[in-house]
């Protein structure tokens, strides 16, 4: 298959303050978007994440149409990357209350909306030990 000459672009689902959107930004890769709920992210992802949107937004109330109207994005795009590093704490493995986590636990499936309707050409997803055991009930099963 032949690669074209564009450049890959991302959008970075739960980016929070912006660590992985800073390492695709490391290896060459156009974050084009990072979207959270948290409002004090905001600073430090604009901060460090240079021409990036920041999309203050709760995941499970956008609808999926919407993001190609913050963002000039289109369905199937092979050069397109879809980060989903949604928040491990429910996943993990090392103790912790998971009832303070509780409401981020289904944050993958809410992604997979996403990944489902636009088809990127990529699709990233931390790999937290908690999630590969339980991969059905976080969703993982359905971005493989």
């Amino acid at each position: 298959m032949k690669r074209s000459n564009k450049k890959l672009k991302a959008v970075d689902f739960f980016c929070s303050g912006g660590g992985m959107s800073f390492g695709l930004q490391q290896a060459g890769i156009k974050v084009i978007a990072g979207i959270d709920l948290d409002p004090d992210c905001r600073e430090t992802y604009e901060a460090n994440i240079k021409d990036a949107k920041y999309i203050l937004a709760d995941v499970e109330r956008l609808k999926e149409e919407d993001l190609s109207s913050e963002i000039k994005i289109e369905k199937n795009d092979n050069e397109l990357v879809f980060v989903g590093c949604s928040p491990c704490q429910y996943w993990t493995i090392i103790r912790t209350n998971k009832n303070k986590s509780k409401k981020s636990k289904n944050l993958l499936h809410e992604f997979h909306r996403f990944v489902k309707y636009y088809n990127p050409g990529y699709v990233v997803v931390e790999n937290v030990p908690g999630i590969l055991n339980k991969h059905k009930e976080s969703g993982l099963d359905k971005l493989a």
